[in-house]
């Protein structure tokens, strides 16, 4: 085979609007997702373009012996690598004075991930309900560019071996597709988070751009009729795809076919059509695409950050300027970095230098994160006060008692067979929290307790919940149906809409019970997570945040335990305020009695918090 320049696709500047659509519909969705709920569709769209262009290259490359896989992954390296490194080098810096040691150390290992490109693998293995929120890692963007990055390294090698064996192109394409089609919808349907992040369930988004390539190469005919109703309807599937998907959609699934076929038909109508070439591209859209990738790294970390020092997704005017901060540094990228770069003759030094600044970038991670975060960049008090002993999977008896999955089944255990006072807690988290502060009181207090809690599922028994709830739900029921406890504690972090509807769960308890029943209100909510405040607050006064506090504290919190206080008062049953016990007019505890803090995040109790609550509960 020999070793001469690659065969590129002529430019096509509507495919470049095409990518201006795929990274604003990813940025507005972060930074207004519930203005824009279907816009993470734009990664599926993403993922149809690599595929088209790529195959594109490989196969007339090798169907006219002009392949070389030096040349290939040369261009790649040139391509990825100088705004990845930027990026990473400036979320390793900045993380250096804003984040906390167990938040410093998660970017180590995401760094690790990132420069390796299997950031795809490390998410999925921090899939567990308890793992931080995913707006609080920044580098969690980089999941999207492992996936490809890893099709870069598959693709070619197996057309290779495709062109040498004298297999055919179409027929090796079609089945990896359909294949890959058929893992996804299993696995949506069966491991959520695995369909999410698994090349295997992704690959045939980008199989559907190879299959587009091969059609243009070998019978680019088809791709000429009826280009502008392919143009519209390709449109149409991915503004369906943006209006109609939101967070709680079975994605990927085959709600992936409106994104991935939408940009099929999009790029398959040619740039002759009348939408590609008067809307796609026009030189606003064309500008946008051109910077689609360094603003695709840049825009997650800087809102990721912003989470970090807890603003909200309702600080609108905020999030907007981030997004304009966004794009400027993308240009900045792409005119300073990426473009001169990828301009640049490919000399040995150039990529080895990328290549070791890349392994550099490994090793800072893994360096972070073999030191636990460096927690000597903060005040040892600071240190001291924002670390807890709590193991989540262990207190919480998760898997066991907490079901944070699919399951419902819970274990013999959940139940105490001790006699004294039986205590039934169902409800989310936020009860399972209630359980080692039960647990430690059990003894002096002669407490048989009962745990059936289902994360982010409220103690409901209405059709509005998703079915996982609905099913954890109904099996509760069941099990307390066969039980008579002396209390049923509800708790959860409630809403407004989930306390609204909590009569027909006390119906259904008084119509084989006699126990009481206790609503048990809402906790302190801190913005951002009272670890993360504790360092904001020493940075800002230079002293320790006070036992009560006020500082970024959810207003709303009393509002809320207003609401749960008329509503169980309308039911009938007993009512405890959590947030009148731990909170006051000087503000609300930061602290526990044995100088613990009272939450290790924005609203789960840690031990003693926990100890301090059920307390007080069972005083009643």
């Amino acid at each position: 085979m020999k070793h001469t320049h690659l065969i590129h696709p002529n430019y096509r500047p509507d495919i470049d609007g095409l990518r201006a659509i795929a990274i604003l519909s990813v940025v507005f969705f972060h930074a207004f997702p519930n203005r824009l709920s279907g816009g993470f569709i734009g990664v599926d769209i993403f993922f149809v373009i690599s595929g088209f262009l790529i195959s594109t290259i490989i196969f007339s490359s090798l169907e006219r012996d002009r392949f070389s896989l030096r040349e290939f992954y040369v261009r790649r390296i040139k391509r990825i690598f100088p705004a990845l490194l930027l990026v990473m080098a400036a979320s390793f810096a900045f993380g250096w004075f804003t984040l906390l040691a167990d938040e410093y150390k998660q970017l180590g290992k995401h760094l690790i991930a990132g420069a390796a490109f299997v950031s795809n693998f490390a998410l999925w293995g921090e899939s567990g309900y308890f793992d931080t929120a995913a707006e609080s890692k920044p580098l969690l963007h980089l999941w999207s560019l492992a996936i490809e990055e890893q099709f870069y390294i598959v693709w070619p090698l197996l057309m290779a071996l495709v062109w040498k064996r004298r297999w055919n192109f179409l027929k090796v394409t079609a089945i990896i597709g359909l294949l890959s089609f058929a893992a996804n919808i299993y696995l949506v349907n069966h491991d959520a988070v695995a369909a999410f992040y698994s090349p295997l369930s992704r690959f045939w988004e980008l199989m559907v751009g190879g299959l587009l390539a091969w059609i243009r190469l070998h019978h680019p005919s088809l791709n000429d009729r009826h280009h502008n109703m392919q143009s519209a309807l390709g449109l149409t599937l991915i503004i369906a795809g943006v209006l109609l998907l939101d967070k709680a959609s079975a994605f990927p699934g085959w709600w992936a076919l409106l994104p991935t076929l939408g940009a099929f038909f999009i790029i398959s109508a040619g740039p002759s059509a009348w939408l590609n070439r008067e809307l796609l591209a026009s030189r606003p859209m064309v500008w946008t695409g051109l910077i689609s990738y360094p603003l695709y790294l840049w825009h997650w970390p800087l809102l990721s950050f912003a989470t970090l020092f807890g603003i909200n997704a309702a600080n609108e005017d905020l999030r907007l300027f981030i997004i304009l901060l966004s794009i400027l540094l993308a240009w900045l990228t792409y005119y300073f970095i990426e473009r001169p770069i990828k301009s640049r003759k490919s000399s040995r030094t150039l990529i080895a230098g990328l290549i070791a600044a890349m392994l550099l970038i490994a090793l800072v991670g893994h360096n972070v994160y073999s030191r636990d975060g460096l927690g000597f960049r903060f005040k040892a008090v600071i240190a001291n006060l924002t670390k807890t002993d709590l193991d989540i999977s262990k207190s919480y008896r998760q898997g066991l008692c907490f079901m944070g999955g699919e399951s419902a089944d819970f274990a013999a255990e959940c139940t105490d067979k001790t006699e004294g006072k039986r205590i039934f807690l169902w409800g989310d988290s936020h009860a399972a929290a209630l359980y080692p502060g039960l647990k430690q009181l059990q003894a002096t207090q002669s407490l048989a307790i009962s745990q059936y809690n289902a994360a982010a599922c409220a103690p409901l028994l209405t059709n509005k919940q998703d079915q996982r709830c609905k099913r954890a739900n109904d099996k509760i029921l069941s099990i307390l149906n066969g039980e008579q406890p002396d209390l049923i504690i509800l708790h959860a972090d409630w809403t407004k809409d989930s306390l609204s509807e909590l009569g027909e769960t006390v119906h259904q308890i008084r119509r084989g019970h006699k126990g009481k029943i206790l609503l048990l209100g809402p906790v302190p909510h801190w913005t951002g997570g009272l670890p993360k405040l504790f360092w904001m607050y020493w940075r800002e006064h230079h002293e320790v945040m006070p036992t009560r506090s006020r500082f970024v504290l959810d207003q709303q919190t009393g509002e809320l335990d207003q609401d749960a206080s008329e509503i169980a008062q309308t039911l009938g049953v007993e009512y405890f305020s959590a947030y009148n016990l731990m909170c006051t007019g000087e503000g609300c505890l930061t602290r526990a009695e044995s100088e613990e803090i009272t939450a290790f995040d924005s609203a789960h109790l840690t031990l003693s918090a926990s100890t301090f609550v059920m307390k007080a509960v069972l005083k009643l």
